[in-house]
C-alpha cells in the first residue's frame, strides 16, 4: 500500500507500507535439504523536497520487522538518512543516497532467505553519474559502500556505457 501527497509545490511526501513471506528451499539426494520461510512487515516514510527542476532532496525513515515462520521473537531494523539528486548540463544527472541501520533483536544472519543474508549494513552510501551523450547512449557511473560491524568495508565502482536500439 502505498499514499503520496503533494501539499505544496515544493514539498511531498511518500508513506508505504508491505508485508512479504519469502520462501527457500533446497532438496538434496541423500539427505534431509533445507526449507525456511520468513515473514518480514517493512513500513517506509520519505519527505521530499523539490525547490526546482534540477535539485531533489529525500529524507527517508524505513522500519523492518522479520522472523522465521514459526519463530516469536523479530529482527528490528531501522534504516534512516538522506538521497539527494541534482541535474547538471543539459543531460546529466548525479544522486547520491546514505543509509545508517540500526538493529536489534535476534541476528539477521539466522533469518535466511532475505535479500541480503548478512543482515542489513550499519552504514550505506551510492553514488552516481549519468550523461546522455546522444539521444541513445548513456554514460554512468557509480560507486557503492557498504560497511558492516566487524567488517572491513565493501565497496564495489562501476562504469557504463549503454547504447539503447
Amino acid at each position: 500500500a502505498r499514499w503520496r501527497t503533494r501539499p505544496g509545490t515544493i514539498l511531498g511526501t511518500e508513506l508505504e507500507a508491505r508485508a512479504r513471506r519469502r520462501v527457500a528451499v533446497q532438496t538434496l539426494v541423500g539427505s534431509v535439504g533445507y526449507a525456511r520461510t520468513l515473514i518480514e512487515q517493512t513500513g517506509t516514510g520519505q519527505l521530499v523536497y523539490t525547490p526546482g527542476a534540477k535539485l531533489r532532496a529525500v529524507g527517508a525513515l524505513e522500519f523492518t520487522r522479520s522472523r522465521p515462520e514459526g519463530g516469536a521473537e523479530y529482527t528490528r531494523t531501522l534504516r534512516s538518512g538522506p538521497d539527494l539528486s541534482y541535474a547538471f548540463g543539459k543531460r546529466g544527472r548525479a544522486e547520491l543516497r546514505l543509509r545508517r541501520a540500526f538493529v536489534a533483536g535476534p541476528p539477521a544472519v539466522n533469518l535466511l532467505p532475505t535479500a541480503d543474508p548478512a543482515g542489513a549494513p550499519r552504514w550505506e552510501a551510492t553514488a552516481r553519474a549519468d550523461y546522455r551523450v546522444q539521444e541513445n547512449t548513456t554514460a554512468s557511473l557509480s560507486l557503492d559502500v557498504r560497511e558492516r560491524p566487524g567488517r572491513t568495508a565493501l565497496t564495489t565502482g562501476r562504469a557504463e556505457l549503454r547504447a539503447f536500439f
